[in-house]
């Protein structure tokens, strides 16, 4: 392929104008913020400049799929990128592919994992985009090995009102680049990125399932999965078990295949599902809530035996791996229409057992349902407000009721107390306080970000109950 950004943009007419925004309501993903706004769906690059253009603040917007309010806000225009989802250029040599931001992760697994390639940093779901990917610094089920989504990142387009359309890289604007890959699109609008891919031996994983006792034994089991395997999560019972069974569950590994075809009969049937109903307008739409202090503990049981019965070990396609909500989107179904919470930190290893220790008590004094645990092995260096560092990144999944926001604050009272840190993009309540209180570059941030932009032009709902 020979197609770059500025070929596209040159074949552009320069009559294009931007269409009048469309009034619309928009909610998190995990049903805790509802806004009216305005919305923009430019679909070329001269529209997409004049977008940025007014006196109101604007912020884009990907997939929609983020827990938090990152892409909508009362006091800003909305500007979607799906329109924007082209693969640019593709080089097997230099093992790199550019894209437009709007681009789905599954569109590139579709183009990358026949050509022997994948791109080795992905969150759960293939509708994802490549722009949210790189606003947010999400991570894989392999951080401890490939870190965050920045890391892949080559160079990236960025659209600005008052700058232009600026290339940032290593070697040109490195501390712009650096705000920018999770800077939850506050420094501008991501018109394309080059990232690097990471070549396989077969797209398709064997998996490995290993019980262990205790949420204490946790940490332990990690490392050694992560000694052998090249992707590694954990899934944990927190209902109905007590004392030293507290937190029960089953480490997943995945290792590629030595061998297998990439275009099997299995893994065309995984391609083939990528249409997806969810969304986070329509999640839970017209479904009572299913969780509850009585539902929770034999609905965990229930996906226990069925783990069990699936088999220890076995070879799934890499998709499957990659993407597990795909298939399981009936659970966020489930929460019906009043949402959940997701509490996810990084808890330093040296404060595990403490944390873990203090969650116990706290749910067998004051049962509360959590529907989903689960954990992964982390390693790297925080730095600004990216989700990254030393320890175990745990995860809460809980119904929202009278009772989570209570049991959410206190989860935030303990990762202080801990030295932890929670993920912005995954709770839409979290407080600047909190944030504050937890990542050291925090100001830093701020700082950058005003220095970069002082008229605030990008802003959301996020950006806006953090005080950023």
């Amino acid at each position: 392929m020979a197609s770059t950004l500025h070929t596209l943009k040159e074949s552009v007419p320069a009559a294009v104008t931007v269409k009048p925004g469309v009034p619309v309501d928009y909610v998190s993903f995990d049903g805790g913020v509802r806004i009216g706004t305005t919305r923009l769906q430019p679909d070329r690059y001269r529209m997409l400049e004049s977008s940025q253009r007014g006196p109101t603040p604007v912020i884009s917007r990907g997939a929609g799929l983020s827990y938090a309010a990152a892409s909508f806000s009362s006091s800003a225009v909305t500007i979607e990128h799906n329109r924007f989802n082209r693969l640019l250029d593709f080089d097997a040599d230099t093992r790199t592919i550019e894209v437009e931001g709007g681009t789905p992760l599954g569109k590139l697994y579709e183009f990358l994992t026949p050509r022997g390639f994948f791109v080795s940093v992905q969150p759960g779901h293939p509708k994802i985009t490549v722009g949210g990917c790189i606003a947010a610094d999400v991570h894989g089920k392999n951080q401890y090995r490939d870190g965050t989504f920045s890391s892949l990142v080559v160079s990236l387009k960025l659209l600005h009102p008052s700058y232009g359309t600026l290339e940032l890289s290593q070697n040109n604007e490195p501390e712009l680049l650096a705000l920018t890959c999770g800077g939850y699109g506050l420094t501008g609008s991501i018109v394309s990125a080059k990232l690097k891919v990471t070549p396989i031996q077969s797209a398709e994983v064997r998996i490995r399932a290993t019980s262990i006792d205790s949420i204490y034994h946790l940490p332990d089991a990690l490392r050694r999965a992560a000694s052998r395997s090249d992707l590694v999560y954990s899934w944990h019972q927190f209902t109905s078990l007590r004392g030293k069974d507290f937190g029960r569950g089953t480490v997943i590994e995945g290792s590629f295949a030595p061998t297998g075809s990439s275009a099997s009969p299995q893994q065309q049937r995984s391609l083939s599902s990528t249409k997806s109903s969810l969304d986070a307008a329509t999640r839970g739409r017209g479904m009572p809530a299913f969780f509850s202090s009585l539902t929770t503990a034999p609905f965990n049981r229930l996906y226990a035996g069925i783990s069990r019965l699936g088999g220890k070990d076995k070879t799934i396609p890499l998709y499957d791996f990659l993407f597990p909500v795909h298939d399981k989107e009936l659970y966020f179904h489930l929460f019906g229409k009043g949402g959940f919470h997701e509490y996810q930190v990084i808890i330093p290893f040296s404060r595990y057992q403490e944390f873990m220790s203090l969650v116990q008590q706290r749910l067998e004094n004051q049962p509360f349902p959590i529907t989903l645990a689960s954990g992964k092995l982390f390693q790297g260096t925080q730095k600004l407000l990216r989700f990254t560092g030393d320890g175990i990144c745990f995860s809460f999944n809980f119904p929202r009721s009278s009772g989570s926001l209570r049991f959410a604050e206190f989860l935030d009272t303990l990762t202080v107390r801990c030295g932890a840190q929670p993920n912005l993009i995954k709770d839409s309540r979290l407080s600047a306080e909190i944030v504050s209180a937890t990542y050291t570059e925090y100001e830093g941030f701020r700082k950058m970000l005003r220095a970069f932009d002082p008229k605030r032009s990008f802003r959301s709902e996020l950006s806006d109950r953090l005080q950023l």
